[in-house]
């Protein structure tokens, strides 16, 4: 794990300085972006008891659809990962 110092956190802050800008000139607002998470969650628990079995199937369709995106991009990130770490013990042990 990264130590936390200050470097990463003046990084982090001009980073989330520039985000925040961008989002601003976009006009997005957090309070309803987490308004709008907030509904969508209570509509899709409505959803799934309101349709009983249908809504069920909707839900794993929904996982499976979801999961096309979001496994790939884990294995990625988790094969890059692994491949830096073991340069790294390959450089440690070298020098």
């Amino acid at each position: 794990m990264r130590k936390i110092d200050f470097s990463l956190i003046l990084k982090l802050g001009v980073l989330s300085l520039i985000v925040g800008t961008v989002l601003a000139v976009m006009n997005f607002d957090p309070l309803r972006f987490w308004e709008g998470i907030w509904d969508a969650l209570i509509d899709g628990v409505e959803f799934i008891f309101g349709r009983g079995l249908d809504g069920l199937m909707a839900a794993g369709r929904y996982t499976l659809l979801g999961a096309m995106v979001v496994i790939p991009i884990w294995l990625i990130s988790t094969i890059f990962s692994r491949r830096k770490k073991s340069i790294t013990k390959a450089e440690k042990t070298d020098a």
